[in-house]
């Protein structure tokens, strides 16, 4: 779950960072000039579903359980191990367990983290869809006003 949730932090980094106008113009020279709202809606949209969709999914993956049937066993438990197991095959090499940080965060729980995660994730997949669809009526209101004589 914390993966999806920092690549998904990191996507909509990238995202955000990719509609400044000087690193379009960068990328693909007069593309900043482009009408970009129904890009930002689809996108938003795809994003926010994609993000909360792995989230949800991430929970229902376990760990394959072992062939009934392998005698050679990757790995081995052992409980002096900091991850339980050890791989019987590699050299024990000692190291600082003041070094190892805990994958999960020991002040929160997963659904926490979930919450975390996807509340984020609604607001900006919101937000880029709410500024493509503002784009687009803004737009239609110009071309309403323009045609009816009125000012906008």
């Amino acid at each position: 779950v914390q993966l999806v949730i920092y690549n998904s932090i990191i996507v909509a980094f990238m995202f955000v960072i990719s509609d400044f106008d000087a690193v379009q113009n960068f990328l693909v020279v007069g593309s900043e000039t482009c009408n970009q709202d129904m890009t930002n809606i689809v996108l938003g949209s795809w994003f926010t579903f994609t993000v909360i969709t792995c989230i949800f999914a991430a929970l229902k993956i376990e760990p394959p359980a072992p062939h009934p049937d392998d005698d050679d066993r990757i790995l081995v438990e052992d409980q002096t191990s900091p991850v339980g197991f050890k791989v019987p095959n590699f050299p024990d090499y000692p190291f600082d367990q003041k070094l190892l940080n805990d994958e999960r965060a020991e002040c929160c729980s997963l659904r926490t983290e979930i919450i975390i995660g996807v509340i984020p994730c609604v607001l900006f997949g919101f937000g880029v869809v709410v500024t493509g669809i503002m784009e687009v009526v803004s737009h239609a209101d110009k071309i309403v006003a323009e045609h009816m004589g009125g000012d906008v």
